[in-house]
């Protein structure tokens, strides 16, 4: 015989089915919380643990690291370590101060500072106390000698003897200079500083200065800015083959960092965009080594 359910039974059937589908929504759906909040907490995470990296770069030295009239940092170093931080963007987050050259290497000892950028050229000294990168970001050429047109009395570093170059303090041709007359006490060289370019230039006309020692890129960028009043020597004042590049310096220990940044400027010099920033910044492509 067929059996007939009483109504009250389905009522009974239809309330546990109810609560059935109820309890594994509920289960679904803090399961589906539970995952979004692991997802969440597990960016967060990510996000933490990238690695804060404090760059210190030069605020007056145009084209290369200076504050434009918005106070904002510009230049082609800046605009370099710029893209060095995008490409690296998922490891490191780049915080910058603008300072002056001065205290840039400063800033490395006091471990203010995990990296600085000045347009830092190679020297021993350097070398012993910090750790340079191991690509350079520009070539600035060989060191010549710069003076007033017409000149026939100077042709080398023992022409010179008696005579004063200007240069900057801290600079290359600094290094150069006081190097060079360390080496050779009877061929000393009067050493006299001057950063201002007005100050060079109305020196060197004034006969106050007898020559300018500068790298090629300097010369050649001082030089037209006063309407080519130098001659330039074709005399190198180092050998063809010395290190002409510039380079990010670090803290000694920091080879992870120095060499996940060198990484990210091969990468830049390989697909052309250093090339053009070059271009865009010192108005010509520094970016290949003219003693390779």
């Amino acid at each position: 015989m067929k059996k007939v359910y009483p109504l009250k039974k389905w009522g009974i059937l239809l309330l546990a089915l109810v609560l059935l589908v109820s309890i594994m929504t509920g289960c679904s759906s803090s399961e589906e919380e539970s995952a979004s909040s692991t997802s969440a907490s597990a960016s967060a995470s990510t996000a933490q643990e990238k690695i804060k990296v404090s760059v210190g770069i030069g605020n007056g030295y145009s084209p290369f690291c200076f504050l434009d009239e918005d106070e904002e940092l510009s230049g082609y170093d800046y605009e370099t370590i710029a893209a060095i931080a995008e490409l690296l963007s998922d490891k490191y987050e780049f915080e910058y101060t603008a300072e002056e050259f001065s205290n840039l290497l400063i800033g490395v000892d006091t471990g203010a500072y995990d990296v600085v950028i000045h347009h830092f050229g190679y020297t021993a000294e350097r070398a012993e106390n910090y750790l340079y990168a191991n690509v350079a970001n520009m070539y600035y050429g060989n060191f010549q000698l710069g003076y007033k047109a017409g000149r026939t009395d100077i042709t080398d570093m023992k022409s010179l003897a008696g005579k004063t170059v200007v240069s900057s303090s801290g600079s290359m041709a600094d290094t150069l200079l006081q190097n060079w007359n360390e080496e050779n006490p009877d061929y000393q060289i009067n050493i006299e500083y001057a950063s201002d370019k007005e100050v060079r230039y109305s020196g060197l006309m004034n006969s106050l200065y007898d020559a300018f020692l500068a790298s090629t890129y300097d010369l050649a960028v001082f030089n037209s800015q006063y309407d080519d009043f130098m001659d330039i020597s074709d005399y190198n004042v180092i050998p063809d083959d010395y290190n002409c590049g510039t380079y990010f310096i670090y803290a000694k220990g920091s080879e992870e960092l120095q060499q996940d940044i060198d990484a990210a400027l091969q990468q830049l010099i390989d697909d052309g965009t250093l090339s053009a920033l070059s271009i865009e910044w010192l108005g010509a492509d520094y970016t290949e080594n003219p003693n390779a």
